[in-house]
């Protein structure tokens, strides 16, 4: 039977579950206005704290090629989305943060589409956007997003960088597939027999757009003062019956080349270790 969708008011997952997704799931794996694209020059210090100093760098990890630390700390509010989904926020991080064309835009989107195909065996190839952006098929919707800045989502290590105490900025943007209903998902994670995914799961594929807020002290592998890292999902994003969320991400990057994102989300927490090669031999 196919699942009824209603676009404004996403009511087609289980109470609340869908709320607590977008609230909570402030996906390292994206972002009203423009404010969103760019956010503060920086974060401020909490209450009783210093002003940030410069930062130091710190190493390398024996055996790796880069090493980084993210971490948010919610303020999204109990009625606000943790993720954008409309066309105007979704645009700015597009076209303002990625700096993309609209063609580049559409040719990333399909890319998304194969990859979501290729790994989780969910065929979005030939569908079309509605007038909000999304695309359905049975069982799963496609949407574009961008997490909402109040995420307060940093890097706070990046190694051989100068991060200062209060981080540089993380915009974190893409398209994600979430299930509709529960199903059983194939592709190169679940195979020709499939495994079981519950509806309210998510996928995603995106970049993770760092925007470099102050002078470092060591040379950047990096152009326009942002470091921008690819990601593809590895395996369903579910919060577990204690509403903790987990995520792993294939990561890519043209310096550093292939790496690994292992995340955790905790209530308006979140924790995220990312490190090139995604281990040693």
């Amino acid at each position: 039977m196919k699942t009824l969708i209603r676009p404004n008011s996403l009511r087609f997952l289980s109470p609340g579950s869908f709320a607590r997704l977008n609230r909570f799931l402030l996906l390292p794996v994206l972002l009203a206005g423009a404010a969103f694209a760019f956010g503060p020059a920086t974060a401020s210090a909490a209450p009783g704290q210093r002003a940030a100093a410069p930062g130091h760098a710190s190493p390398t990890p024996a055996g790796f090629n880069k090493y980084l630390v993210y971490m948010g700390e919610s303020t999204v509010g109990p009625n606000e989305p943790g993720l954008f989904m409309d066309p105007i926020n979704v645009g700015i991080f597009q076209h303002q943060v990625m700096q993309r064309s609209s063609l580049e835009v559409v040719q990333e989107r399909q890319r998304a589409k194969v990859f979501f195909w290729q790994r989780f065996g969910l065929d979005f190839r030939s569908t079309q956007p509605d007038a909000t952006g999304m695309e359905m098929i049975d069982g799963a919707m496609l949407v574009a997003f961008v997490q909402n800045p109040k995420a307060n989502y940093r890097a706070y290590t990046i190694a051989e960088e100068a991060v200062p105490a209060t981080g540089w900025m993380v915009r974190d943007g893409g398209w994600a597939v979430i299930l509709t209903k529960d199903m059983l998902v194939g592709g190169s994670y679940g195979g020709a027999n499939g495994k079981p995914v519950a509806a309210g799961a998510m996928v995603v594929f995106g970049d993770y757009n760092i925007k470099i807020e102050n002078a470092s002290t060591k040379a950047r592998p990096h152009a326009n003062e942002t470091i921008v890292i690819h990601y593809e999902s590895g395996f369903p994003i579910v919060a577990n019956s204690d509403g903790v969320l987990t995520f792993q991400c294939a990561l890519s990057h043209p310096t550093w080349g292939l790496g690994r994102a292992r995340g955790v989300v905790e209530g308006k927490t979140i924790r995220n270790v990312l490190t090139f090669p995604p281990e040693l031999p």
